[in-house]
């Protein structure tokens, strides 16, 4: 469930200099970026993230101008002063017009200090279908970029589908039987697990050095001791 990334590089690293890449290939609108110049309205925003989640996840770009085939010519941004919480405002517009809620970060990109590009990245969802407030669910239109409403029932079994896939395999994964000794069985248990969403986007920097391992180590080191509380006074344990 890798999303298409131009940039090679996360969202929250990107600076305006890299949108250039945009142009330079010829990045069309599509199954996987949209852009507009300015903010549309709510409704558009909401059925155009909709329809990244609903899909392989995608771009969506405010503040960049297309030429008659849907490729960037210009990059002058939207007026800060007019929006000056996209970010609060994007997120504002998916919880109250979309359900389930679909994962998405967005970075503003300052053009100067008057005019900035809004950029979202919206994931390919593990919960579809992602109905929007008008009661549809829409899909990436491949021929131009705007999202258009499914009336296919096959298409949207499929969605169910999909989502009742990924739910099998977390469950599956929880499914972890543990083996104790008869010593042991008169203990209580606690299991917990992380997950990351979408599932395999765990990042951490620097994870694989020797360093970091050293200091997670250390951490446990100083913690392995721990009081356990019993019925009749206290006892000790390790992690």
């Amino acid at each position: 469930m890798t999303t298409f990334n131009p940039f090679e590089k996360e969202i929250r690293e990107l600076e305006f200099s890299d949108l250039e890449i945009l142009r330079e290939r010829s990045v069309p609108e599509g199954v996987y970026i949209e852009y507009k110049s300015d903010f549309p309205n709510n409704t558009k925003i909401a059925h155009s993230i909709a329809s990244f989640a609903n899909m392989y996840g995608g771009w969506y770009f405010i503040g960049i101008e297309t030429d008659a085939d849907n490729v960037p010519i210009k990059f002058p941004g939207f007026d800060v002063s007019k929006h000056p919480n996209p970010k609060e405002t994007i997120r504002n517009i998916v919880v109250s017009h979309i359900n389930p809620f679909p994962l998405f970060d967005s970075k503003l990109i300052k053009v100067d200090d008057k005019r900035g590009i809004l950029a979202v990245l919206i994931q390919e969802s593990i919960e579809p279908p992602h109905i929007t407030k008008d009661g549809r669910v829409y899909r990436r239109n491949g021929e131009g970029g705007d999202p258009v409403a499914e009336n296919d029932r096959y298409a949207i079994d499929r969605l169910y589908d999909r989502s009742k896939r990924f739910k099998g395999i977390v469950e599956d994964f929880c499914q972890n039987e543990i083996v104790i000794s008869k010593a042991q069985s008169g203990q209580g248990w606690l299991e917990i697990y992380l997950m990351t969403y979408p599932l395999g986007k765990l990042s951490i920097d620097k994870f694989l050095r020797k360093e970091y391992i050293d200091s997670v180590k250390s951490l446990l080191d100083r913690q392995s001791t721990v009081t356990l509380l019993k019925e009749f006074g206290e006892a000790t344990g390790n992690i």
